[in-house]
């Protein structure tokens, strides 16, 4: 779902549902291809951003249809 090799400022989702979901919140984010040709979405990473992060992925696991 997500990785954070390459800067730890930021956090990359590679699920674009969940990248709205945050840009939904006020999250921003940049969309880019990764070095295996995959879309990514670059969140400036923060203490706030991780809180609704898990907030958003509880609420999945919660009330989504898939688990």
């Amino acid at each position: 779902m997500e990785n954070n090799i390459e800067n730890k400022d930021t956090f990359n989702v590679y699920n674009k549902y969940l990248a709205d979901a945050l840009a939904f919140c006020g999250y921003r984010y940049y969309r880019f291809t990764d070095n295996r040709g995959k879309n990514a979405y670059s969140f400036k990473k923060t203490e706030k951003f991780m809180k609704a992060f898990d907030k958003i992925v509880e609420v999945k696991k919660t009330y989504g249809q898939i688990n």
